[in-house]
């Protein structure tokens, strides 16, 4: 066993290695927000991006062409909004007027930050349900089809941000030839 005289503590402890090991911790906590902001109501994917960015400064070694940052970049602008996107076409989809499509992306919004994980469901279908039965005074059964467009939207581009996340690490690590 070593004795603890013998360890060469300054180059253990070196300038360069205490910034490569901060900027891989920083990369991995970056890519696991990012994940997880795919469900929750922040840009996950653009801290996934900067998790990408401090990987790539962490290994020092080449970095991935330009043509993939900005697909990157792309993605992550495209990954923010997707799940509003599509929320929005699935109330039109089933019918939504143009109010309650915008209330159905509010409610999301709402009902995500407020009562998460359960608002991500109920915000969009409220949103677009309330909406159409008050302001444009359509039927129950109308208002009902058209939050469940909402909510079904809402699922489906919670499940497209995940992909589109996925999309985004894999291009990254494939490019970078790590």
């Amino acid at each position: 066993m070593p004795c603890l005289c013998s360890i060469d503590w300054a180059s253990l402890l070196s300038w360069n290695s205490a910034c490569s090991s901060f900027l891989y911790a920083l990369a991995v906590l970056l890519f696991l927000l990012g994940i997880i902001g795919c469900a929750l109501p922040y840009p996950g994917h653009v801290v996934l991006l900067g998790g990408c960015v401090a990987y790539t400064y962490a290994k020092g070694g080449p970095s991935p062409e330009l043509w993939v940052w900005g697909a990157l970049s792309l993605l992550a602008l495209l990954g923010s909004f997707t799940d509003t996107l599509l929320s929005m076409v699935g109330a039109k989809r089933f019918g939504c007027g143009s109010a309650a499509i915008w209330c159905s992306a509010l409610g999301m919004l709402l009902g995500s930050i407020f009562f998460f994980p359960l608002g991500l469901l109920i915000g969009p279908f409220l949103g677009a349900f309330l909406c159409e039965l008050t302001y444009a005074r359509k039927s129950l059964h109308a208002s009902v089809k058209s939050g469940v467009g909402a909510l079904i939207g809402a699922v489906l581009g919670t499940l497209a941000k995940f992909v589109v996340a996925l999309v985004m690490l894999a291009l990254f690590f494939l490019s970078s030839g790590s």
